[in-house]
């Protein structure tokens, strides 16, 4: 006999707690913070668990940097020792790498688990390239690993999974930390891509979270309440927040150009305005001249024996407009990879998703530019044209990067580029193409529908990830 359900009395406690547990949870529904949180939590650490060990673009490098990391070799590549039983289990599973009809199984992960650490047996390695602090979490966890003699598989789960509470933290902070975008900033933190590499040991998880935080930090300062001066506390954690932006990735230090949101009336005079934004830019730049003469006494070979970042910078001078013609068609002969990277191409950049699931995405990303009612109904046209400014350098310091690092010299079209690398920049044209009041009235009457479906969207695209991850690799 089945048992049936207990009813109690209107009014009371156990009634009372009932209807506001209810309430709580279809209340949370509508927090971004709090959407954001359970979907990155659920399907982050799915793809942390069945993305096959050192399956994402780059893991294996970013693997061995962030082991160098963790024994505090920060800088001499000429000291990296990495265990030879991690490079036995990194050529265990490489044949996957670009081969879409190689297949993987438990099992054989299962024997990965098998191979001891043994780190007595050791191997030089020039993995260096990329700033320590981005490897500094998933460095934690591969040393709590190495302390606990945990074999090297187990090791780079650790990795993914201390970097992926970093990425988690740091982004569902930003989302509360925004006053304005804060739908949009979910959407954008939750996109399979974000999402796979936020659960990996890349280096892109820390860069794109800490952007994220940078930026919502500026919106916070520019969009909370005008009339407050900044304290000295706000000009210390403007700058502490910015700096690892430029460390990260050097291109990404256009966002300090966010500075100028920050309304004037929040500063003691235009003088301290003017004051704070150059020395926050000059501390930005010394900080990349410092990197940058690092970088260059490692002396790292370039990706390619015809690619030469000086000969391609002198062929650029001598035809600057023909560079141009250079990204125009690059845009328009990748624009559409592009879009669909910044979307989610998983596994080693071989796992292409079906083509409604962008679709989907972009369906997600026209809603929200009209329906997010967590922004301001006026953005000012002044933070427009920054926002706008900051995008449109960021985007040209992204695609001549790869010009100059990943092309060869003199060659028509920009290789190298991700579309992964454009996430650090996508709240701007959010932003700088906010919708105008004259037609919020009309965009206001169906946005309380839009926001109502898309936790369920957001979910949709990432299942959908996930079983393209499934498909591809099992």
């Amino acid at each position: 006999m089945p048992l049936a359900t207990p009813k109690f009395p209107e009014g009371s406690p156990p009634a009372a707690l009932a209807a506001g547990l209810r309430q709580r949870l279809m209340s949370s529904w509508k927090s971004p913070a709090a959407v954001f949180a359970v979907l990155a939590c659920c399907f982050g650490t799915l793809f942390l668990a069945i993305t096959p060990p050192l399956q994402v673009p780059d893991e294996p490098l970013h693997f061995y940097q962030a082991y160098s990391v963790a024994y505090g070799n920060f800088l001499d590549k000429s000291a990296t020792q990495i265990p030879l039983n991690a490079r036995t289990v990194q050529k265990s599973f490489e044949h996957l790498a670009g081969h879409p009809e190689r297949k993987t199984s438990s099992a054989q992960i299962r024997e990965a688990f098998q191979v001891p650490l043994d780190p007595e047996k050791r191997g030089p390695d020039s993995t260096f390239g990329n700033p320590f602090l981005t490897y500094a979490f998933g460095a934690l966890g591969i040393r709590l690993g190495a302390a606990l003699e945990l074999p090297p598989v187990a090791l780079m789960y650790l990795g993914r999974f201390f970097t992926f509470l970093f990425w988690l933290s740091a982004t569902y902070l930003a989302i509360r930390l925004s006053p304005v975008l804060k739908w949009t900033l979910c959407a954008l933190a939750l996109t399979p891509m974000s999402v796979f590499e936020g659960a990996s040991l890349s280096a892109d998880s820390f860069t794109n979270a800490w952007c994220f935080l940078f930026i919502a930090y500026v919106f916070h300062l520019s969009y909370g309440p005008r009339n407050t001066p900044l304290r000295s506390g706000d000009y210390a954690l403007l700058l502490i927040l910015s700096l690892p932006v430029t460390f990260s990735k050097f291109v990404y230090g256009v966002l300090v150009l966010l500075f100028w949101l920050i309304p004037g009336s929040r500063f003691p005079s235009k003088g301290v305005r003017w004051l704070s934004f150059f020395g926050l830019s000059g501390i930005h730049l010394a900080l990349f001249a410092w990197w940058m003469s690092l970088k260059s006494k490692l002396g790292l070979p370039p990706p390619f024996p015809d690619v030469s970042a000086s000969r391609q910078l002198a062929h650029l001078k001598t035809d600057l407009w023909n560079y141009w013609d250079v990204v125009w068609r690059s845009l328009c002969e990748q624009g559409e990879g592009y879009w669909k990277a910044f979307v989610g191409i998983l596994g080693w950049l071989d796992t292409v998703l079906p083509d409604y699931v962008y679709y989907l995405y972009f369906g997600i990303f026209i809603l929200l530019w009209a329906a997010d009612k967590t922004t301001p109904r006026s953005i000012r046209w002044t933070d427009r044209i920054w926002a706008l400014s900051a995008l449109i350098l960021g985007l040209a310091s992204v695609l001549t990067s790869q010009y100059l690092l990943w092309t060869s010299v003199g060659k028509g079209t920009i290789d190298g580029v991700q579309g992964r690398y454009f996430i650090p920049l996508s709240p701007l044209p959010f932003l700088a193409f906010f919708p105008p009041r004259i037609l919020r009235p009309i965009l206001d009457k169906f946005s309380a529908y839009v926001l109502a479906a898309l936790p369920a969207l957001m979910a949709l695209g990432l299942a959908l990830a996930l079983r393209g991850i499934l498909l591809r690799y099992y």
